[in-house]
């Protein structure tokens, strides 16, 4: 019985994960080119070390049958003594998410480096909107801050 206790105390605790830190969300309906992201961060003075990961998400399924895979793009990058990422899905409705974010589970990070990285992620929307035409970028901005002051 002990154990039983021990194994659903551990399951109720694993979903307490808290996220501390900066996400900035961008929903498009359409699908963004890859690249043109690429180029964005290239585009950023303060960037540097730049490297790309592709994967495929899971197959969704739907009334309709099985669907083609999200396509999901990393790229991590530096900047000052900083790493960042971005993360893009796009699905089979042809939509991309665009994810920027800088923080850890359980630990807030410090308010120095959210300070320095949160101009970076904005010159990266500016970017974005230049090499990927997505022209009202600033009304799509969704941002969460999370034990640190943003803005």
């Amino acid at each position: 019985m002990k154990a039983t206790y021990a194994i659903l105390l551990m399951i109720v605790l694993t979903g307490c994960d808290r996220y501390y830190g900066l996400s900035r969300h961008i929903n498009t309906d359409y699908i963004v080119d890859h690249q043109c992201i690429r180029d964005a961060l290239s585009s950023v003075g303060d960037i540097h070390d730049i490297e790309h990961k592709q994967e495929e998400g899971g197959i969704p399924i739907t009334i309709t049958g099985l669907q083609a895979p999200d396509q999901l793009h990393y790229y991590f990058y530096k900047t000052g003594d900083l790493n960042g990422y971005i993360y893009t899905r796009t699905n089979y409705e042809k939509k991309t998410e665009i994810i920027q974010s800088y923080g850890a589970l359980h630990v807030t990070p410090p308010q120095k480096d959210i300070n320095k990285i949160r101009p970076v992620m904005v010159k990266i929307e500016s970017a974005i909107k230049d090499k990927c035409g997505i022209e009202n970028i600033e009304t799509l901005i969704k941002e969460t801050c999370s034990g640190v002051t943003c803005g």
